[in-house]
């Protein structure tokens, strides 16, 4: 018994000044002739460059893979663990100088890699440590010595400091302990996402999920489906869209007031910012003349950064904007203007502290700040 081929349907050539209708003889046959291919194919080329590229790019990245050395794996597996050391132990102050501060932090080895490289990867060993002791001082090894001692014990301490013997990694060894801290460290991300340290936090990384959402959000979302298909979000889009509901929650809840306040002096957001300013200027209680509550809302709301003009990210008024002498024109005395702009600037954040606590309140019943969550 034969089965009888089914025969293809006429379909519409894809070129637009042609438009015949044809019966296509492959699979995926656009256009009715040769004549029409000639014509069809700029209008791809580019598409066409791009995939071949696309797929040039995964080739070389699988061959690159496999040609990898023992050294270059290693060196691969040296980074993921340091990332996880710096993750694991984000909450805690250098281990030698015991400073919080916003410089670079790096993952410090008490017994150094050079000296004994068989405690390469042992997390005892391996601690977060700010870039000035661990560069810059050598490790600051007596002080790193002290803290580590209260920190795992004199007993673990003493182990360290013993011999250990020398440990030779496979290249399948490396391979899975790299892929181990990797993961390690995106599930870290994904439970310190869930919760903010203190509302300060929360608001600014509510607000700025606005700005990030608006510029990438069509990238944003196919990963998130894509991640709800596998059945889970983690790591970074699973703390984006925590920011993204607290961004809709505090919306809501708060008075317009508050929300403005919070939006002038936290928002990262130009239009927004920029909306929330001109409210405040409108509703700002002072006495002085109506340029000099302009400034002083704004200079409030953009705060003057030290530095060269131009050097910097952030936004930044024009350096005369910051000259309280340019606010007013009538010649007011000295002592007035700096009186007016101290008065417009205690109320602005007595606005801003009003409108914390009552976020802090809405978290807190979420259980989204850590002192509550834990």
């Amino acid at each position: 018994m034969s089965i009888e081929r089914k025969q293809p349907r006429p379909k519409k050539c894809r070129v637009a000044e042609c438009r015949a209708s044809f019966v296509p003889a492959r699979l995926g046959q656009a256009v009715c002739s040769p004549t029409c291919a000639i014509l069809d194919a700029p209008a791809n080329r580019e598409k066409a460059r791009k995939a071949i590229d696309q797929l040039g790019r995964k080739e070389i990245k699988v061959r690159k893979e496999k040609l990898k050395s023992r050294a270059e794996h290693l060196k691969d597996t040296q980074i993921a663990f340091n990332a996880w050391v710096r993750e694991r132990d984000a909450e805690l102050p250098c281990i030698s100088c015991g400073r919080h501060h916003q410089g670079k932090y790096d993952a410090g080895h008490y017994r150094t890699v050079g000296s004994n490289p068989a405690l390469r990867f042992e997390p005892l060993n391996c601690h977060r440590q700010c870039s000035p002791c661990n560069t810059q001082l050598s490790g600051n090894i007596v002080n790193y010595r002290i803290a580590l001692v209260k920190r795992i014990g004199a007993d673990a301490v003493d182990w360290l400091e013993g011999p250990h013997e020398a440990k030779k990694y496979t290249v399948e060894e490396l391979k899975a302990m790299t892929a181990d801290y990797r993961a390690k460290n995106q599930r870290a991300e994904g439970e310190s996402g869930m919760t903010y340290r203190n509302v300060v936090s929360a608001v600014v990384r509510a607000l700025a999920a606005e700005t990030i959402n608006s510029a990438g959000g069509c990238d944003f979302e196919p990963k998130v489906q894509c991640d709800k298909q596998k059945g889970e979000i983690v790591g970074k889009e699973a703390a984006f869209l925590t920011d993204c509901w607290v961004f809709g929650r505090l919306h809501k809840a708060l008075s317009a007031a508050h929300w403005r306040a919070l939006v002038a002096k936290y928002s990262t957001h130009d239009e927004r910012k920029h909306g929330a300013i001109l409210e405040l200027i409108k509703t700002a209680q002072s006495p002085a003349p109506q340029r000099f509550r302009e400034c002083a809302v704004l200079t409030w709301a953009i705060p003057q950064v030290a530095g060269v003009d131009g050097k910097r990210s952030a936004a930044l008024l024009p350096a005369a904007w910051y000259d309280i002498t340019n606010w007013d024109n009538d010649g007011k005395p000295e002592s007035t203007r700096y009186r007016w702009r101290s008065n417009i600037r205690k109320a602005l954040d007595d606005q801003v502290n009003e409108a914390l606590t009552a976020a802090q309140e809405l978290l807190d019943s979420e259980g989204l700040i850590e002192s509550c969550a834990a």
